[in-house]
């Protein structure tokens, strides 16, 4: 959250992080699923461009 610019609000004094839940906000599990599902071949290996 620090790289996003998390701010809080100007009435409090204490800094404080705020937090994000998954690391970048992104779904690695849902991420993941679709990556396979996209990339899947017939034989079932996984073959991503580059």
């Amino acid at each position: 959250a620090k790289a996003s610019a998390g701010r809080q609000s100007p009435s409090h004094p204490v800094t404080r992080y705020v937090y994000t839940l998954n690391g970048s906000g992104l779904a690695v599990g849902r991420t993941f699923a679709a990556v396979l599902e996209n990339y899947q071949q017939s034989d079932g290996t996984v073959k991503i461009p580059e």
